[in-house]
């Protein structure tokens, strides 16, 4: 059994899953093929947003440590984020070429979670498919990393400052 060929099978399975199921809400949300463009382009840039906001919250909650384990620990699940993020766009472009999608309005897509992809084409526009996805991972992985990391260094509006210990 070639462990590669598994782990690459379990991995595709997986995504294409969460990319269907994710997408399965975002038709009948948007209107199916024929919607609106304006009801497209509201459900898939508030589908960005909410993802980042989950994203960079959950890798703030292990970079916040600030100890060396903790900021690798959100580079890995910062990777990880940028694979899903990546994969969507992917799968949100498919869904364009098969009509489930309408073709005006395509470029939101590419403009929130596409943005990665994009810049890859444009800085590796001879490299294959895989190249530019580890490269839009990296974009995306160091985007929510560094999210997460200037959430942390930001004061809290609404703290009273901070605790005093009694002595």
């Amino acid at each position: 059994m070639d462990l590669n060929a598994a782990l690459a099978a379990w991995l595709t399975g997986a995504l294409t899953t969460l990319s269907l199921v994710i997408y399965a809400s975002v038709v009948p949300l948007s209107g199916g093929a024929e919607g609106p463009v304006w009801r497209w382009v509201a459900v898939e840039l508030s589908l960005f947003v909410l993802f980042l906001l989950i994203a960079v919250w959950w890798v703030r909650l292990f970079v916040m440590g600030r100890r060396r384990s903790g900021l690798g620990v959100g580079a890995v699940l910062s990777v990880l984020l940028g694979l899903v993020w990546n994969w969507y766009a992917v799968t949100a472009f498919h869904a364009v070429e098969q009509g489930v999608r309408p073709l005006a309005g395509w470029e939101w897509t590419f403009l929130s979670w596409g943005l990665p992809l994009t810049v890859a084409g444009v800085v590796l526009p001879t490299a294959g498919f895989i190249t530019q996805l580890g490269l839009a991972m990296a974009e995306a992985a160091v985007a929510l990393l560094l999210g997460a990391l200037l959430w942390v260094n930001t004061p809290n509006p609404w703290s009273r400052g901070p605790a005093r210990r009694p002595r």
